[in-house]
């Protein structure tokens, strides 16, 4: 069966190999992270599937709704940063691909077939050292435009605290800033704050930009 359209996500714990005996541990907060994403109610509204780690340290998503692929990838971020343990920081690499699907194996993401997953796995080998984000589309100028959105909001994540990713967070799934500061137990002027330090306001003006962009290629 051909799947005309949708996203892959692939990824990987970045230094895995160096956490020695702490490996297990590190490795069991990313897939919790991963794992939670299904109780998101609107990760299970737009439908995705999660492959487990294969390869020791790899993971694909697969995201039916492509033009909602970036939030996800965001979203991802913000949970890997606030449920991460303080003495041990983790960092995943991302790279997304859209395209279309040949073959889709459920049971095991990691061994399906199509453009979306070739293109992701060529975004993932594509990022330099310290790199986490890349995106690669069958369509060269949306590439090239987008790589520069890609290279900034990568910046922007890797600056986020704890708590500004949180915010973020939460902000992400729609919900205002008294909303927030209730769920945070905290006042709404600390939220305003925390999302301006992250740059939420540009990381919305990116987001509607690229639903716009992709969704013209909706097939």
């Amino acid at each position: 069966m051909k799947y005309p359209w949708a996203a892959v996500i692939t990824g990987d714990v970045v230094k895995s190999t160096a956490l020695s005996d702490r490996r297990s541990e590190w490795m069991n907060t990313v897939e919790k992270v991963l794992q939670g994403l299904d109780e998101i109610p609107d990760f299970r509204q737009k439908k995705f599937m999660f492959s487990g780690f294969f390869r020791g340290d790899s993971f694909q998503i697969l995201a039916y709704d492509p033009s909602e692929v970036l939030r996800y990838a965001i979203l991802l971020r913000t949970q890997l940063i606030k449920k991460a343990p303080k003495s041990m920081p983790l960092d995943i690499r991302q790279g997304i691909g859209l395209g279309e699907i040949q073959y889709l194996n459920e049971e095991k993401i990691q061994e399906s077939d199509g453009q979306a997953f070739r293109l992701s796995g060529s975004a993932l080998d594509s990022l330099k050292s310290y790199r986490r984000l890349a995106l690669l589309t069958p369509w060269p100028e949306t590439n090239k435009k987008w790589s520069v959105f890609m290279v900034f909001l990568d910046a922007l994540m890797q600056r986020w605290t704890e708590e500004q990713a949180e915010a973020v967070f939460y902000w992400l799934r729609s919900e205002n800033q008294t909303q927030i500061a209730k769920r945070l137990n905290i006042k709404q002027p600390a939220v305003q704050q925390r999302l301006q330090l992250a740059g939420h306001f540009a990381i919305q003006d990116v987001l509607k930009s690229f639903k716009s962009d992709i969704q013209k290629y909706k097939a």
